[in-house]
């Protein structure tokens, strides 16, 4: 194991970037598109309290009636996601006719009864059980969670993992969104590309991931895993992963090989390579994303969840 030289963002991404290609499928598979599922996230998210609201009062004001809810302009939403205008609206039109949408006199709003239907309830207790499957998965690889989740902490009376409560499904949703942020960020606002990139990444990162001796060689910016040590990944594995379109991903893929930011290995698939023209992108989205995973550690245990009651047990400290 080496000894790393600057904060583990190779190590969070790479856990983050599992996370994030697990939970997007089955977002997609209940909106039908990716955009669209992310724009129903991000108005859903918009329309109830940021975090300093939600710590004072929780989502019990927000929760009594619809008219407590913010809405927010297609504007505003496509500003936020980096997409087109008129790609945002055609989504918001398409939320508001399969009923998970509502116009109002100053934008959009996803219903509470959305919200408190059961293919939201299954999707966000999913995303939850995913995360606290990624926590688990970086504490066994030696990374101290507490280290990153600084604050006070208040502990509820059952302290057990089970069904999470409503703030704690709006904090790590939240979080969703702040990832999918950081792809499109690095990806020139293409959620589609960011998407297949961050899963051929992930792909290429199976050696070590899990390993915890070399997921810390691999830990740092500075620590590039060799080209030889990444596996290459197809198109139809990428396609699977993601549940996008083979002939989509197809594209996208010839798309990037085009502009280095993939190349192709021996025949055997694709792999990201220790140098491209997007690594200058990468690294800041990489930055940005560590910053993100801090905060929400932070804003969870600020909700009183302790992640020693969860059995995370931390091995090894990063800070």
């Amino acid at each position: 194991m080496s000894v790393s030289s600057g904060p583990p963002v190779r190590l969070v991404v790479r856990q983050s970037l599992e996370f994030m290609i697990a939970t997007l499928p089955p977002l997609v598979r209940w909106q039908g598109d990716l955009v669209r599922g992310v724009i129903f996230l991000a108005i859903a998210q918009s329309n109830r309290p940021r975090f300093s609201e939600l710590a004072r009062h929780g989502l019990a004001p927000w929760l009594a009636s619809d008219n407590a809810l913010k809405p927010v302009s297609v504007l505003a939403l496509s500003e936020s996601l980096g997409l087109a205008y008129e790609t945002t609206r055609r989504h918001v039109v398409a939320l508001e006719k399969a009923g998970l949408g509502r116009r109002d006199g100053q934008g959009v709003l996803v219903p509470n009864a959305v919200m408190a239907g059961a293919e939201f309830a299954a999707f966000a207790d999913g995303t939850f059980t995913r995360f606290v499957g990624m926590l688990r998965s970086l504490s066994t690889v030696g990374f101290d969670l507490r280290s990153f989740a600084r604050g006070p902490v208040h502990p509820p009376e059952d302290n057990e993992i089970g069904a999470p409560d409503l703030g704690v499904r709006h904090v790590v949703i939240d979080f969703v969104l702040r990832l999918v942020e950081c792809g499109i960020f690095a990806h020139d606002a293409d959620m589609v590309r960011a998407f297949i990139f961050s899963a051929i990444m992930a792909a290429n990162a199976d050696p070590y991931t899990e390993d915890a001796a070399a997921a810390w060689d691999f830990a740092t910016l500075a620590q590039s895993p060799p080209e030889e040590r990444r596996r290459p990944v197809t198109v139809l594995e990428i396609s699977k992963r993601t549940g996008i379109p083979y002939e989509t991903t197809r594209r996208y893929v010839q798309q990037m090989l085009y502009d280095k930011d993939i190349v192709k290995s021996k025949g055997k698939g694709f792999i990201n390579p220790q140098v491209s023209p997007r690594d200058a992108k990468l690294h800041e989205s990489g930055a940005m994303v560590l910053s993100r995973f801090a905060q929400v550690l932070g804003d969870l245990r600020r909700l009183g969840l302790s992640f020693e009651t969860w059995r995370i047990e931390p091995q090894r400290n990063v800070a």
